[in-house]
């Protein structure tokens, strides 16, 4: 006859999971960079991108967006509007009904893509990285700021508790049904009063 191991299996150690992103961080800390970079990506389009009008769109000028930088500007704002809605911050909750965190991925990667190209079609353009103003560079670097904090974000953000507008003690119970008349009461709907 064969013997029978009667020991119980070992259970194996639970791994954390592993570090996803090009940065690996930890996801308050991504979404603080998130909404960081967002916040710097849209700033960042307020300030002049070159020095000369000869790139279209006329991105000499600080204080008002031109051309690309209004894409850049809105890519920022969205951006930062969805990383203060992973947040659970009221009346945002629309923004990521599923709570997953694609839409901060797209926004993320169409702001560092807005931007990146037009840094580089400016320097080519133009004939250099010497073309660039100091708001290219920080635009740049703005731009890449939520692209970092994307990409360690889990598929899906956790739960964040709700607290209710009132407590429970005070919201007021509807009764789906009326009261029984008694007997006796004058009740118009009751049937011995018809």
């Amino acid at each position: 006859m064969t013997d029978i191991d009667k020991t119980t299996p070992a259970t194996p150690a639970t791994t954390a999971p592993a570090a996803r992103g090009l940065l690996p961080l930890p996801v308050p800390a991504a979404r603080a960079l998130l909404l960081a970079g967002g916040t710097a990506t849209a700033a960042s389009a307020f300030l002049a991108w070159t020095w000369t009008a000869e790139f279209p769109g006329d991105l000499t000028i600080t204080g008002y967006p031109g051309g690309l930088q209004w894409l850049t500007f809105t890519a920022g704002i969205i951006t930062a509007l969805f990383a203060l809605a992973s947040y659970g911050i009221r009346g945002l909750g629309w923004l990521l009904p599923a709570r997953n965190n694609a839409p901060l991925v797209l926004s993320a990667v169409s702001g560092f893509a807005t931007t990146w190209f037009t840094i580089i079609a400016i320097s080519v353009e133009l004939g250099g990285l010497a073309n660039l103003e100091p708001g290219g560079w920080i635009a740049a670097v703005a731009a890449l700021l939520p692209l970092l904090g994307a990409s360690p974000s889990p598929r899906r953000t956790p739960a964040t508790p709700r607290t209710p507008s009132r407590p429970t003690s005070q919201r007021p119970t509807k009764s789906p049904h009326r009261p029984p008349s008694h007997p006796g009461s004058s009740d118009s709907s009751s049937p011995s009063s018809r």
